[in-house]
């Protein structure tokens, strides 16, 4: 059973492209990259699909330097007209197996631009170390991650609530429906299979396995992007460690409170980010554009998927019992899940989140959004919120008057003063409409 993904619409703009090039899909491990393309294969008259994880189509590339024998040897076995290049789809999965693979890309598209291909891997990054020639300006990219919420709407057949989230602004005869499914998807998260497991057999027990299985993958895939025992524990304390400094700024140098180096730390760390596991986020000091991210700072952790991070945390029973989901572990589980469903919009480029410091309260805007020439302060609001004139000051520094706060109530616009006297406009936006800030900070600011 194929569950919709919003970026078969991406697939479909690349497939009608005069200028298309190779694609390369990109993403972690267990997040749908080949559901999404065998679905899609379906469109084309014709389809070859290889997985370089399989000797036999890796060894394809190893023997073979030209294209012009790659394509015979598999049109030929497939039964495929040597004229019909333009209705074909040829799927390299795993493509990371094999760096000359990755080269040939290039060559793909200068001799058969009209064929259609499209590249998958889930730990593409350390292959493309190990690609000297890799084919800048050759290839494109698509990104895809774990369900968002939109997406889960759409999994469950609950299609007019998608047409209410995609009202702006939203009903709020909808809401207390909106809240209590949002609640409920941030709980189990988004892996596909997760999502896939209750769709179908719609029970809960089971999926305790899934993300055991799912964790025990991420943990055995050490192997593939670590070279010696030392950096194994590193990565393997990390993974271990990491759940419990969720949304918190964290030191890296003895990070989890061992003794290894902030090198070392940010070695491995680098590697579970390439690996889309672990993603640092770092600050910014900006309040105009253009936003730059200061590195030296000590950055807060994402992880690929919010459920998969409740079930790390043994939270998911708390969770299920919470009506309010921003006063669990003070907002850690929602700013989690929105900088999560931001980053799922964006299959083109890849997102990075960033937030701020209030060095007058040394308290955190959680996230800033860019729009257009202004940046936006986003804050998630909670009943224990020692942190509520943070924005204020943000705003007193910036040449604009627009503030957004995550609620868990009904959508509402409010004026506001500053302590020093400044007027600001703050929308305060349901925390299950993560994927349509930049739809609710574009009309917030033509409107207000």
């Amino acid at each position: 059973m194929y569950l919709q993904r919003s970026i078969f619409s991406n697939l479909e703009k690349w497939k009608s492209k005069k200028n298309r090039k190779p694609l390369i899909l990109r993403g972690a491990r267990q997040v749908g990259k080949t559901s999404v393309l065998k679905e899609f294969s379906k469109s084309y008259r014709y389809k070859i699909t290889l997985n370089l994880e399989k000797p036999k189509h890796k060894q394809l590339f190893e023997d073979n330097d030209y294209i012009d024998d790659i394509l015979g040897i598999l049109f030929t076995k497939h039964n495929i007209p040597v004229g019909d290049k333009s209705n074909t789809l040829l799927i390299i999965d795993e493509i990371q197996e094999s760096p000359k693979a990755i080269h040939l890309l290039r060559y793909f598209y200068e001799e058969y631009p009209t064929l259609h291909i499209i590249a998958a891997g889930s730990l593409l990054e350390f292959a493309i170390r190990n690609t000297h020639n890799f084919p800048v300006g050759r290839v494109e990219f698509l990104y895809i991650y774990p369900f968002n919420f939109q997406e889960y709407l759409l999994a469950i057949n609950q299609n007019e609530l998608i047409n209410e989230l995609n009202t702006v602004p939203v009903n709020s005869n909808f809401h207390n429906k909106l809240v209590k499914l949002f609640n409920y998807f941030i709980t189990v998260g988004g892996m596909p299979e997760v999502i896939k497991t209750l769709v179908n057999n719609n029970n809960e027990d089971e999926i305790s396995y899934v993300y055991e299985s799912l964790w025990s993958t991420f943990q055995n895939d050490m192997e593939k992007y670590t070279n010696s025992d030392l950096e194994r524990r590193i990565t393997k304390h990390i993974i271990e460690s990491a759940p419990n400094y969720v949304n918190k700024q964290v030191n890296l140098d003895g990070f989890g409170n061992s003794s290894y180096s902030k090198t070392q730390i940010e070695d491995a760390f680098r590697n579970l980010n390439d690996a889309r596991i672990v993603q640092l986020i770092y600050p910014t000091n900006s309040n105009e554009i253009p936003l730059c991210v200061d590195y030296t700072m000590n950055p807060k952790l994402q992880f690929i998927d919010t459920g998969l991070l409740n079930y790390c945390l043994q939270i998911k029973t708390l969770l299920k019992n919470q009506e309010n989901l921003l006063n669990v572990l003070k907002g850690t589980i929602i700013a989690h899940a929105i900088n999560q469903e931001l980053i799922s919009i964006n299959a083109i480029t890849r997102y990075h989140p960033t937030f701020s410091i209030d060095h007058k309260s040394n308290c955190l805007i959680d996230l800033l959004y860019t729009h257009e020439d202004k940046i936006i302060p986003i804050q998630i609001i909670t009943l224990e919120n020692e942190c509520a004139n943070t924005i204020e000051n943000y705003i007193d520094q910036c040449s604009h008057h627009y503030a957004v706060q995550i609620t868990n109530k009904e959508l509402s616009i409010e004026q506001k003063t500053t302590k020093r006297g400044k007027k600001y406009q703050t929308l305060h936006l349901p925390y299950y409409l993560g994927t349509k800030i930049p739809n609710y900070v574009e009309w917030f600011i033509a409107n207000y």
